[in-house]
């Protein structure tokens, strides 16, 4: 009945159950948690903190400056680093996603401060195309 509930086979809840299949997708722990009607933090140990969480804080604050930083308004010169170009913008965006939607996340709170602040870069150096990595969708990916 909970496999059913789920949407999921009978032998993948007998693989978790076994510790064989880990749940490493919080959209999948959060259905399991509306399933059986409790918090998802329940599930994942909400009681207690992770071994990184200073790390993970670190990281945030480091994202949160690199928001707060916006250059290019302002006429701050690009610095001395290259500037990416919008290609490998694109595909660096694109990484960024696929890495959060695996719910890589201490490695998405990595690379989100350079990201954000070489998508802006990329943005001052070519206004027209260099906006689309850093506002747009491109294809099934959602906006940076």
């Amino acid at each position: 009945m909970f496999a059913d509930r789920l949407g999921k086979s009978k032998s993948w809840v007998d693989k978790v159950e076994r510790g064989a299949r880990s749940l490493d997708r919080l959209s999948t722990l959060q259905q399991i948690a509306r399933v059986l009607r409790i918090d998802a933090a329940v599930l994942v140990g909400g009681n207690t903190e992770p071994a990184e969480v200073t790390h993970r804080a670190e990281g945030v604050d480091r994202i949160r400056v690199a928001l707060s930083r916006y250059e290019i308004p302002l006429g701050m010169p690009a610095g001395l680093r290259p500037v990416m170009p919008v290609d490998r913008m694109l595909r660096e965006v694109g990484h960024a996603w696929t890495t959060f939607q695996y719910a890589r996340y201490q490695q998405v709170i990595d690379i989100a401060p350079d990201l954000l602040t070489n998508a802006q870069r990329t943005y001052a150096q070519a206004p027209a195309t260099g906006r689309t990595p850093l506002v747009e969708r491109t294809g099934s990916r959602p906006p940076c």
